[in-house]
C-alpha cells in the first residue's frame, strides 16, 4: 500500500479547528456584550442613585455618630459593586479607553504599594524596574486594572498553598525601543495545561463558588488585545505562574507642561438635568446644588424640552441621560441643539457603546461620561465644558 504524506492535510485540519476555536471565543464575547449592556443602564442608574445619596447623608452625619461606620461600609461596598460593572464592560468592549502618552514605572509602583497593604504578611513583593524603559500609548486607570487584578490573583493562588511566596513585577524593554514588558509573577501552585488553555476565557475559574468571578483575567486579556499589546501565561504544576505582557512602546514625548487644576465647584450656574430615574436627579440635584450650582431637573425630557424651549439662556449647560423612555437622548440633544446650536450639553449613561460616543461627537455634544460618577467628578466635568470656547450660534 503506498504511503501519502497528508501534512498539509493534517495542518489545515488543526488551522479549520483553531479558526473554530476563535469564531466560537468571539460569539460568546458578543454574547456577554449583550448581556452586559442590556443590565449595564439600570444597573449603573441604581449604583449612581446610591452614590449621591450617600454623598448627601455622609455630610449630615457627623464623624462621630455609630452611622459613619455603617455609611462608610456602604461606601466600600458601592465601590466594589461599580468596580465589577466597569471589568464587565471592559471585555464586552463597552468601556471606551482614554489612551495617551504614560510612563508605566508610576504606575508599578503605586500598585506594588497597593498589593503590600492589601497582601498577606506571608507574600514578599518585589519590583524591578529598568531605567530609562519607554513610554507607551495607554489609558493608565486600565493598565492599573491590569496590574491590579494579575497580582491579585497571583497572591490569591499563593495564600491558598498556605506557605510563603514572593510576587514580583517587573517592567523593562524587549527590543530596541519597540515593546515594553510589564511582568507579572509568583511562586504559587502553578496550572496544568488545560487550564492555561482555559485561562483567559470569561467566567473561567478554578476557584471556588463566591471565591471568585471569573472575569478578572478575560478583563486582563481584553484590555492588553485592545492596546495592541498581547498577554501570555508560563506555568507549570508547582513552580509558579509569569503574565508577560508585552505594549508597543510610544514614539510621542510627553507634555511636561503641568495641566491647570481644576474646577470643582460652581458658580451659581443654572444647570437643566434630565435622567428618567427621579431618585437619581433628587440626589444629583441637591449635591450639585451644595457645590454651587443652581439645578433645574427633569425626569421627563419632553417637559425638559418644552422648558428649554421656551426659554434656552435660562440654561448654562445641559446634562441629560442616554437611554430615556420615549425620547432617547440623543434625539433630545439634537432638538435642544436645533434651538441653540451652541448648546453646551453632557451626555451620561450606565452604557456607553463606541459607535454612541462617535455619534455624540459628530452631533456636537461636548462630553459623554460613564455613570456612576461622584458628584465632584461631575461637576469637574461641568467646569471643563463651560471653560471650552462658545460656538457661534447657528454653527
Amino acid at each position: 500500500m503506498p504511503l501519502r504524506d497528508i501534512t498539509e492535510r493534517h495542518a489545515a485540519e488543526k488551522e479549520r479547528c483553531t479558526t473554530e476555536l476563535r469564531l466560537q471565543r468571539a460569539q460568546k464575547l458578543e454574547a456577554i456584550g449583550a448581556l452586559a449592556g442590556g443590565i449595564a443602564h439600570d444597573f449603573n442608574n441604581i449604583l449612581a442613585a446610591i452614590g449621591g445619596n450617600l454623598e448627601l447623608a455622609i455630610r449630615e452625619v457627623p464623624a462621630s455618630s455609630p452611622a459613619r461606620e455603617c455609611l462608610d461600609e456602604i461606601r466600600q461596598a458601592s465601590a466594589r459593586a461599580k468596580a465589577l460593572t466597569r471589568q464587565i464592560l471592559a471585555f464586552s468592549r463597552v468601556e471606551p479607553a482614554r489612551r495617551r502618552v504614560v510612563l508605566l514605572a508610576p504606575i508599578v509602583a503605586e500598585v506594588a504599594r497597593f498589593m503590600r497593604a492589601a497582601a498577606s504578611s506571608a507574600v514578599a513583593i518585589e519590583v524591578r524596574v529598568d531605567p530609562g524603559v519607554s513610554q507607551v500609548l495607554a489609558d493608565a486607570a486600565q493598565i492599573h486594572q491590569v496590574l491590579v487584578n494579575l497580582c491579585t490573583n497571583a497572591c490569591q493562588t499563593m495564600e491558598e498553598t498556605q506557605r510563603p511566596g514572593t510576587l514580583s513585577i517587573e517592567l523593562h524593554q524587549r527590543g530596541p525601543g519597540q515593546k515594553v514588558a510589564l511582568v507579572v509573577r509568583d511562586t504559587g501552585a502553578g496550572m496544568d495545561a488545560a487550564t492555561k488553555l482555559r485561562l483567559f476565557e470569561p467566567f473561567f475559574t478554578t476557584k471556588p463558588a463566591g471565591k471568585g468571578t471569573g472575569i478578572g483575567l478575560a478583563v486582563v486579556h481584553e484590555i492588553v488585545r485592545r492596546h495592541d499589546g498581547s498577554v501570555d501565561v508560563e506555568s507549570e504544576p508547582g513552580r509558579g505562574s509569569t503574565f508577560p505582557i508585552l505594549l508597543p512602546a510610544a514614539s510621542e514625548a510627553i507634555d511636561a507642561e503641568d495641566l491647570p487644576e481644576r474646577v470643582t465647584v460652581g458658580g451659581g450656574e443654572n444647570v437643566l438635568l434630565i435622567d428618567d430615574e427621579p431618585s437619581l436627579v433628587r440626589a444629583i440635584a441637591r449635591n450639585l446644588t451644595h457645590l454651587g450650582y443652581r439645578v433645574t431637573c427633569f425626569a421627563d425630557p419632553h417637559a425638559a424640552l418644552s422648558a428649554y424651549r421656551a426659554d434656552p439662556d435660562r440654561f448654562a449647560l445641559i446634562v441629560t441621560d442616554y437611554q430615556m423612555p420615549g425620547l432617547q437622548g440623543l434625539t433630545l440633544a439634537r432638538e435642544l441643539l436645533s434651538i441653540r446650536s451652541d448648546a453646551r450639553i453632557v451626555l451620561h449613561s450606565g452604557f456607553l457603546r463606541p459607535e454612541v460616543v462617535s455619534e455624540a461627537a459628530a452631533l456636537g455634544i461636548r462630553r459623554t461620561i460613564a455613570k456612576p460618577l461622584s458628584t465632584r467628578e461631575l461637576s469637574a466635568v461641568i467646569q471643563e465644558v463651560l471653560r471650552e470656547p462658545a460656538l457661534p450660534v447657528g454653527v
